[in-house]
């Protein structure tokens, strides 16, 4: 038996070195049992399976990206693109940090159903100006931060314009496209 050494460093999506993802290169992804490296890793009580399979990923994923935002309660937040990761953005963000969320995505039936889940704005940026619509709500401010699920040159450059001055910018999307960050000289 092959025992792998995981630093305690809470970023085991990083892929520390010694690690190997289970189920990818490590056998026993399906196995009914799995020997696992710690205890923490163990669920402490019956839990419903269907209900909760989805935080294997996309809950890590999102909860990730809203815990490098060090939100504090009333901190104002913009999550970009509310499909799968958004939605669940939304509600780490708002139950564990009492944070204001702005929801952006060009769909108003993702928009609506983030309204149900405790989401302070809304906006689409098919129908309205996010920058001015984010100028409004805070005041001339900007947000504290922007999580951007999408990832596209588009949603970054409208996350990077909304932030306010020390605003943290979180970019968890691949869309697809490669974005060129280049330095302006000012003379």
């Amino acid at each position: 038996m092959i025992y792998y050494r995981i630093e305690s460093t809470d970023n085991e999506n990083l892929c520390v070195r010694g690690t190997k993802p289970l189920g990818i290169l490590r056998p026993g992804g399906y196995a009914e049992y799995v020997l696992v490296p710690s205890p923490r890793y163990l669920a402490k009580t019956n839990v419903d399976l269907v209900k909760t399979a989805p935080m294997a990923c996309a809950g890590i994923t999102a909860y990730n990206a809203v815990k490098k935002a060090e939100p504090s309660p009333g901190d104002v937040i913009m999550i970009i693109g509310v499909g799968g990761l958004g939605h669940i953005a939304i509600q780490i963000a708002r139950k564990l940090y009492g944070t204001q969320i702005i929801a952006v995505d060009i769909r108003d039936e993702a928009l609506k159903l983030v309204e149900t889940l405790g989401t302070d704005y809304t906006i689409n940026p098919s129908k309205a100006d996010v920058q001015e619509e984010v100028r409004k709500i805070t005041g001339g401010i900007g947000v504290d931060a922007a999580i951007d699920f999408v990832g596209v040159e588009e949603t970054f450059s409208k996350a990077l314009k909304a932030l306010k001055r020390g605003g943290k910018l979180i970019i968890v999307g691949l869309g697809g496209e490669y974005t060129n960050m280049r330095q302006k000289s000012t003379g």
